[in-house]
């Protein structure tokens, strides 16, 4: 808040600097960042003001510090000043995003490793509207609104996605999809957003949307397109690209409880040429060979899943889901 920023300690401690961008003519920054950067949360950010008048626009900033090498400058935040008629400073609008963190296995080689990595985003926020003085009298007036359309693509599938809930994050702003993947969100207020969506199969995928930045104009619709990312983009994202030999590809699954589709941990998951441990009921096997036909199953205990046969393509995983009974 102002008086942390305004504080000795936050002065003595942190380096400020002048920062200009093209894409912002009619604005000057103050930038700032920590004299020393260790294992300590901090911030840096820019405070941006209109170069005309000196007047306090916005601020945004960035945590320089995460637990986890994979966080680093995804803890962030922006907060939007506005100076009323009476001469007061009010926040109009705020947003802080931070990571969510989930354990992530892989399999290099026959050894089977954890990593933690970004499985989501956490984002909250606020907006005034409207604003009134002592004596109830509305000093902000209405201001014509925008709108936000658009398509929601599975490109794991190469189709529209239908049901998912498209909003705008920190704020309640939001619409469903229809069965051709479209959505309208209107009556929006002037601002610059980041639009997100949510759907079941995300968590089936074991991903997460990444946000678009939009920018809400009084009066025009605008349109975005958001999407899964394709099968090649996820295997990139499962294996290593050391584990990804030329002419080989991926098995990826889950495996869950039969009728009750709940993940089993500690089964060992059997492709014919080679074998690993899987945790919380996912797998990866990388550098399996294409165009040959594959045996999977999974082993628990004296329980196993049956046995399925499957082909896996370059540059496209293969997919074998499997449930263990009992």
């Amino acid at each position: 808040d102002a008086s942390v920023l305004l504080s000795d300690l936050f002065l003595d401690t942190h380096c400020f600097n002048l920062d200009l961008d093209p894409e912002r003519a009619d604005e000057v920054g103050l930038s700032f960042e920590p004299v020393s950067r260790g294992r300590i949360p901090d911030i840096a950010g820019t405070l941006w003001l209109d170069s005309e008048t000196a007047r306090l626009k916005s601020l945004e900033y960035t945590y320089t510090w995460a637990p986890w090498e994979e966080a680093y400058g995804v803890a962030q935040g922006q907060v939007d000043f506005e100076n009323l008629p009476t001469g007061a400073w009010i926040v109009r609008k705020w947003w802080i995003q931070m990571p969510v963190m989930g354990a992530d296995f892989t399999v290099p080689g026959s050894r089977a490793t954890s990593r933690v990595r970004v499985v989501g985003i956490k984002e909250v926020g606020g907006e005034i509207l409207r604003y009134s003085s002592l004596d109830r009298t509305v000093v902000s007036e209405e201001l014509p609104k925008g709108a936000l359309g658009g398509l929601v693509w599975d490109g794991t599938r190469q189709l529209p996605l239908a049901g998912a809930t498209v909003f705008l994050s920190g704020t309640s702003y939001a619409s469903e999809t229809d069965p051709e993947g479209n959505f309208l969100i209107s009556n929006l207020p002037e601002g610059v957003f980041k639009a997100v969506f949510t759907h079941p199969r995300l968590d089936s995928l074991g991903a997460y949307s990444r946000a678009v930045q939009v920018t809400i104009t009084p009066g025009v619709s605008t349109n975005v397109t958001l999407g899964i990312p394709s099968t090649g983009t996820d295997l990139a994202l499962s294996c290593n690209v050391d584990e990804l030999e030329e002419g080989t590809s991926a098995v990826i699954g889950f495996i869950r409880g039969a009728g009750t589709e709940e993940p089993v941990e500690g089964a060992t998951v059997i492709v014919t040429w080679s074998s690993f441990d899987d945790s919380t009921g996912h797998y990866t096997a990388c550098g399996v060979p294409v165009d040959t036909r594959l045996t999977v199953r999974a082993v628990i205990g004296e329980r196993e899943t049956e046995t399925l046969q499957i082909t896996a393509e370059e540059g496209r995983p293969a997919v074998a889901n499997l449930f263990i009974g009992g």
